[in-house]
């Protein structure tokens, strides 16, 4: 067990976003840790609360990935364990890890004051923890034991060795605050040297690991374990608080939960990095009914376009139950039509990355947003719907036609979908049947959806509960309502000189 903020555990997304191609999406991928999602309100108001705090509390984020870092090192410590006398010393440098992981909590809390109230409670638990008589008691004991090892300058040893000089056993004669000098006695003899107190060798020293003889390196491994756990083990007997029942089931209560930290930790990065782009940024309400969002933009642009200078669009979806028109053109499913490189794919690239990090409980690059919780978020866009496998002999027009129909038994009113120029390997006549009979399906489903596509006469033969959107002829990726039968096609074959 361990401390938890959040709650997180096994990411709940793989099943929701199977049919979601989050390569698509380089600002969610971009997230790491940070992307965790999930449908549940509840879960989301408490991580939007926990994040805010996070994020907007000077130095929080840093404090964060610090102790992450100190949990992930002492995790990997106690991995790396192996024999009983070696864990004597892993079990000092846990009671060390401890006292300063404590330590450094309490003392950072000082600097941060009030946050939320998830934060304030764990570092008053941390604060009586440092308080208590077991933990003044093991901490002075470390200090004593610190000042014992760091006076240990030798040992001396004694090893047993067999007819044939080989040694056969060692073990602990004295612990010593000198170390010992080289020395070599036929040159003492020559010299008539023999004051002698007791620390210089016969031979000059060896540095230790240069002999090649297994066995005489393990006897005085094992001598030397048995010096050094006799020193700890010494330090700390006088110590109240029992080293395997004490500070190990302590350090599980105040140890924070790993994936938390990683998501409060990544979570912050991703906000200061919007800051530092100068881009705005919301949490949205969380809606019942209908969807809006306002002034969307893809952060993955912010690495090539100043904020300033990228185009933000809107959206609007209809409850699930709505009839007709609601405040205009208003639809639950548009229909998006435009020309090439006029911002289709940018907008839908938007409008994703919008709804996934909204449901990991983030804020979202827009300027205001209210929006209704999805179970699934489903992409059909052209990477996605070509297989890279050798072995794949399906067409790309069977592959996305297999794609879609898996897809649709997983769709509800709480399904977001977003299609990307589907059905463009085949005839536009059989294209057109092929996405109206698929927005007929969408529709009755309920789902939220827009379908971009250079089908121009869909906009006439759709369904009429679909909506139109296009993009702007002159190429402002703007998307505005209506649509248009502009493709662009031959301007951009004019620009590389093939027409």
């Amino acid at each position: 067990m361990s401390y938890s903020f959040i709650g997180l555990g096994e990411s709940d997304g793989s099943d929701v976003l199977r049919f979601a191609d989050l390569t698509a999406f380089p600002a969610v991928t971009s997230l790491g840790a940070a992307f965790a999602f999930t449908a549940e309100r509840e879960q989301l108001l408490k991580r939007q609360r926990i994040v805010r705090a996070a994020s907007e509390t000077d130095g929080f984020g840093e404090f964060l990935r610090e102790i992450g870092e100190r949990a992930r090192e002492y995790g990997f410590m106690r991995r790396e364990r192996s024999t009983k006398r070696e864990n004597q010393f892993i079990t000092l440098l846990d009671a060390r890890f401890y006292t300063s992981f404590v330590d450094y909590v309490c003392l950072e809390a000082e600097k941060f004051g009030a946050t939320d109230s998830v934060f304030d409670d764990y570092f008053k638990l941390c604060r009586e923890e440092r308080a208590s008589e077991q933990f003044r008691s093991l901490s002075e004991n470390l200090e004593r034991l610190n000042a014992t090892a760091s006076n240990v300058k030798s040992v001396t040893l004694g090893v047993n060795l067999s007819s044939s000089l080989k040694p056969l056993e060692a073990g602990l004669v004295r612990i010593n605050d000198r170390p010992y000098r080289s020395g070599d006695f036929l040159d003492r003899l020559f010299r008539l040297d023999f004051n002698d107190d007791g620390f210089v060798c016969m031979a000059p020293l060896t540095r230790y690991g240069g002999d090649k003889n297994y066995g005489g390196r393990t006897a005085l491994n094992n001598a030397l374990n048995e010096a050094l756990g006799e020193v700890m083990n010494s330090a700390l007997k006088s110590s109240k608080a029992s080293v395997d029942n004490y500070f190990y089931s302590r350090l599980e209560v105040l140890l924070p939960n790993a994936a938390d930290l990683a998501f409060l930790s990544a979570a912050c990065a991703y906000i200061d990095d919007l800051r530092s782009h100068g881009a705005y940024f919301c949490y949205p309400e969380i809606a019942e009914c209908s969807s809006r969002v306002s002034g969307i933009y893809d952060p993955s642009m912010l690495y090539t376009k100043a904020f300033a200078d990228i185009v933000k669009n809107d959206a609007v979806f209809a409850p699930a139950d709505a009839v007709g028109d609601i405040a205009g053109d208003t639809k639950r499913l548009y229909i998006l039509t435009g020309p090439n490189s006029g911002g289709k794919t940018v907008f839908l690239r938007a409008l994703g990355t919008v709804w996934l990090i909204f449901q990991s409980g983030l804020p979202v690059p827009a300027k205001s947003a209210s929006l209704v919780p999805c179970d699934n978020i489903n992409t059909a866009f052209p990477a996605s719907l070509t297989r890279t496998d050798v072995k794949n002999r399906e067409g790309r027009l069977e592959e996305e036609c297999r794609y879609l129909a898996d897809m649709l038994p997983t769709l509800g009113e709480r399904s977001l979908v977003l299609c990307d120029e589907v059905y463009s390997s085949t005839s536009a006549s059989d294209a057109e049947k092929l996405a109206n009979n698929w927005l007929h399906r969408v529709a009755s489903m309920g789902s939220m959806c827009v379908f971009a596509t250079h089908l121009h006469e869909l906009t006439s033969s759709a369904p009429d509960c679909c909506g139109r959107l296009a993009a702007g002829a002159s190429r402002t990726y703007k998307i505005i309502s209506g649509s248009s039968a502009d493709s662009g096609a031959l301007l951009i074959a004019q620009k590389y000189g093939l027409i």
